[in-house]
This record gives structure tokens, C-alpha cells and sequence, in this order.
């Protein structure tokens, strides 16, 4: 269901897609599993058998539980409303009480998490944590909680991806650098560290296992520095080549 709060502005355009909160009927499941410890007094064998911790541990379940429960259900309630509604020129966001409106050509920084844990072999569900930061300063978050969140990032990255490489071109053209977490481009050369390579030496660069790995002719990296630690990760290329 979408919820309406607030009016874009005119200048954003046309809208091209909104992506609303898809976790709500999950977390109101688990919550109110948690509230079933209170139906142990009514099925529960008690008798002259059960121990004083026996009757302590029932105590603490009856009550621990259920309060979890309802911080789940009260968490659910909060953000039913979440969404990001892309527009033509940007994109209007909700988590909870924070709204905002943020045109793409204000957006300075995508970072990115995407994690997936393996428990006995078994792949468990994938992850999502993305922070789109602005020229305000701002940080807002993206989670895997938003109904195709990976398309959802997608619009925004490719909205903004103009801007963002236009604003590095500039700094190049200035005599700056551009800090990518622990990567620094400029003057022709990638740094990480104490460590230079000039752009000139660069291969090719892989994304794989969470990492990014700089290569020159060597078959060993020259470098690898964790995806989520570099914000704009995937304009590295096109920045590099630029710097």
C-alpha cells in the first residue's frame, strides 16, 4: 500500500517508480510469535517436580518475551510507511518520522554493503546496506528492508552518476584529489596509503568476494580494499581514467 505525507516539488518531474517498505507483514509475524510464552501457564505441567528456578525461568520468558514482541511490533508500526519514490531529477525518501527530498544533482557518495551469510553450507538471505550521503551533509539509509532494493539503487546510481563523476572531473582539473574511503585518486595516480600506483600501471580492476582488487602485471593484486569501505565503488574505472 503506498502512503502519500508530503508533495514532491514540481521541479523533480515526473515520477519514474516508487519502491515501498516490504518487511512490514515479516516483523509483525515475529512479534507476535514471541507473545506465545504467555499461553505456558495454561498448558504447562506445573507440579510438586518444577524447582524454583524452573518457576524463575517461566517468570523471566513470560515477561522478557513478550516485551521483546511488542518492541518488534512497535518498530513495525513505525516504519509501515517507509518509501523512496524516484522522480526524473530525484527522489523523495521516508524512514519513519524523517522525510526528505533530494535532487540527484546534490548526491556526493553511494556506499554500499551487501552481505550474504553461509551457515553450514547453506546461503542464508542477502543483506542490504546502503548510505547515500549529499551535499548537505546528509546520510540517508537504504536498506534490504525496501521491495527491490538492488533496482531501487540501481535508479539512483544511474541518475546520479553524471554529477558525481563531473564533480571528480572538476576536482582533477583543480589540481585536487578525490578520497574514495581508503583509495585516493589525482595527478595521475592511484593511492592507498603510503602506497602509489600510477594510473598508467593499472590493468584491471575486479570486484569479487567483497573486495576490490587493483591488479598492474602481476597475476597478485596490487591492492585489495573492502567494497563497502569505498563510497562511489562502482565509478572507480571512470574516475581512474580521469585522474
Amino acid at each position: 500500500m503506498a502512503y502519500r505525507t508530503m508533495t514532491p516539488p514540481d521541479e523533480l518531474g515526473p515520477l519514474v517508480r516508487a519502491f515501498a517498505w516490504g518487511h512490514t507483514p515479516g516483523m509483525i509475524a515475529v512479534g507476535v510469535l514471541f507473545f506465545l510464552p504467555l499461553l505456558v501457564p495454561v498448558f504447562a505441567p506445573w507440579g510438586e517436580g518444577c524447582s524454583a528456578m524452573t518457576y524463575l525461568g517461566a517468570a523471566a520468558m513470560l515477561v522478557g518475551m513478550p516485551a521483546l514482541g511488542a518492541y518488534i511490533l512497535r518498530i513495525a508500526y513505525r516504519q509501515r510507511k517507509n518509501y523512496v519514490r524516484v522522480y526524473e531529477l530525484g527522489f523523495e525518501y521516508r524512514w519513519e518520522d524523517v522525510e526528505r527530498v533530494v535532487r540527484f544533482e546534490d548526491v556526493t557518495e553511494i556506499q554500499s554493503r551487501i552481505e550474504q551469510k553461509i551457515t553450514n553450507g547453506i546461503p542464508g538471505p542477502v543483506t542490504h546496506q546502503h548510505t547515500i550521503r549529499s551535499t548537505n551533509g546528509e546520510a540517508l539509509g537504504i536498506t534490504h528492508g525496501f521491495k527491490h532494493v538492488g533496482e531501487l539503487l540501481g535508479e539512483i546510481r544511474d541518475r546520479s552518476r553524471g554529477v558525481v563523476l563531473e564533480r571528480g572531473r572538476a576536482a582533477f582539473a583543480g589540481g585536487k584529489s578525490v578520497k574514495m574511503g581508503p583509495l585516493t585518486l589525482g595527478n595521475g595516480e592511484v593511492r592507498v596509503g603510503n602506497l602509489r600506483l600510477p594510473r598508467g600501471e593499472v590493468r584491471r580492476i575486479e570486484i569479487a568476494g567483497g573486495d576490490i582488487s587493483i591488479f598492474t602485471d602481476s597475476a597478485r593484486p596490487w591492492v585489495e580494499v573492502p567494497y563497502a569501505d569505498v563510497p562511489n565503488a562502482d565509478l572507480l574505472e571512470p574516475l581512474l581514467r580521469m585522474c
